[in-house]
């Protein structure tokens, strides 16, 4: 550790746990440290961070005050902290680590007489036995826009350049069809958010939302189309101005990502209510008792993905070409980067024969999903070119056959059949199957939220 830097900047984290311990010695858990932050809009709440320093004391003496500043490209200081050493030996129970948050705007603009007045204050008890501690802060203020932050910190009258921090815009493409089906299949899933942006001087706000397909009654409630929205928010006093660029270009990626990440008022609606993945359930199972024609399951599927849940997709394809003489009932790529090819059978098919070995229908459905495979390895480029994915998108390719019902097959020959796979990187699952696995999501997530199934 270098002697000549008593303040050290170490990064932001999500999320900083501490042991009740008396300080200076005090344990703590620092999750996700980096130097950058990447998110779809902005402004951001910087309170959503912990910033972690660490300070060498026995360079910095005690009753000493350290300044430290976030400036922007401009060299404009955006927030700032500052640190108070008192000198205590560990042995003191007195008084506890803990910051004072002043809750004040953002410094940009003010007067520079007033610039230096810290947008976060924490007194820092230290010993003479542990020179460096590690001190974190937490801040009540905004980002209004990315970019490369400076750190400098401000000791014996002099501004030293400590290290940058970096807050990066991630764009967000508007979401194709096999992206918005894959939303669609998490019961986790949001289908609408809504924003709003206000003045703290006047009555002025503005309100925005977002969803797949446009709400005309949110409409008539105010709020505006994000992709309507004009490129900055202007109130009737003048004193607040703030880009709308971000939300108009990316609000959208808010139904899939970086939840809560926003300085300002932040809700969102379900995609499904516990009443609606019922519902759905309830559908499948009448389904069950009144067709056996594989062509209505697809369909069902098609239109409530959210069955297929299990396979936590990122995109979902229904009956793409895999190579012009094959064609899968479903392609899912899932979170890790795994190509799923899902070969749906007829629920009345019948799975196993008196001997207890699968039948021939069962055996097809493997030895498509096999001869898929196949034709992946030999050549991937047509398939790729027609799911418009790179090969790097894809982390291995693996099989899925829907077929069957489970309680009209004897256990034994199930239980053997699942516990000694033939096809090891093909996963098998009856419809009944399908439904329970749902089914044990709902009840997860029900139960998280308080309720009861």
């Amino acid at each position: 550790m270098d002697n000549l830097y008593p303040v050290i900047f170490l990064g932001i984290s999500p999320q900083v746990k501490s042991v009740g311990m008396a300080p200076p010695v005090t344990p703590i858990d620092i999750f996700g440290l980096s130097k950058q932050s990447a998110h779809v809009i902005y402004p951001i709440p910087l309170s959503s961070f912990q910033w972690v320093f660490l300070i060498n004391s026995a360079l910095i003496g005690k009753d000493a005050v350290i300044h430290i500043e976030m400036r922007d490209k401009e060299n404009k200081m955006v927030v700032s902290f500052e640190m108070e050493i008192i000198d205590l030996e560990p042995s003191t129970n007195a008084d506890k680590n803990v910051p004072i948050v002043a809750k004040i705007d953002s410094p940009i603009g003010r007067k520079k007489e007033d610039a230096i007045q810290p947008t976060a204050v924490r007194k820092i008890i230290v010993s003479k036995d542990i020179p460096w501690l590690i001190q974190t802060f937490s801040i009540n203020a905004a980002l209004k826009a990315p970019g490369v932050y400076d750190i400098y910190y401000r000791f014996d009258k002099a501004d030293i350049f400590i290290d940058r921090i970096n807050f990066i815009y991630q764009k967000v493409a508007s979401f194709t069809g096999d992206q918005i089906k894959a939303f669609e299949s998490d019961p986790l899933a949001s289908k609408m958010a809504v924003i709003e942006i206000g003045c703290k001087h006047c009555p002025s706000k503005l309100r925005a939302y977002t969803a797949f397909n446009r709400v005309p009654d949110k409409e008539k409630q105010g709020f505006i189309w994000q992709h309507d929205l004009q490129d900055q928010f202007v109130c009737s006093c003048g004193k607040t101005n703030e880009t709308l660029i971000y939300i108009k270009e990316s609000m959208h990626g808010l139904l899939g990502r970086d939840k809560l990440l926003f300085s300002g008022e932040l809700s969102y609606e379900s995609r499904y209510s516990y009443s609606e993945t019922v519902q759905i359930m309830s559908g499948f199972n009448y389904l069950l008792e009144k067709s056996t024609r594989e062509e209505d399951f697809q369909t069902f599927i098609h239109n409530n993905p959210i069955l297929i849940a299990k396979y936590h997709a990122k995109k979902i394809y229904f009956k793409p070409d895999i190579s012009g003489k094959f064609q899968a009932d479903i392609i899912v790529l899932d979170t890790k980067n795994q190509l799923i090819l899902i070969e749906l059978e007829s629920p009345a098919t019948l799975l196993f024969k008196k001997d207890g070995h699968p039948t021939s229908q069962l055996n097809h459905a493997y030895g498509q999903i096999v001869d898929w495979m196949e034709e992946y390895d030999r050549s991937p480029e047509p398939l790729l070119s027609r799911l418009q994915l790179k090969k790097e998108d894809i982390s291995c390719v693996k099989g899925a056959v829907i077929a069957g019902m489970r309680n009209k097959e004897k256990p034994e020959y199930y239980s053997r059949h699942m516990s000694k796979p033939a096809y090891p990187d093909i996963e098998f699952l009856t419809y009944d199957g399908l439904v329970e696995s749902l089914a044990q999501i709902v009840r997860a997530i029900n139960q998280k939220k308080g309720g009861t199934m």
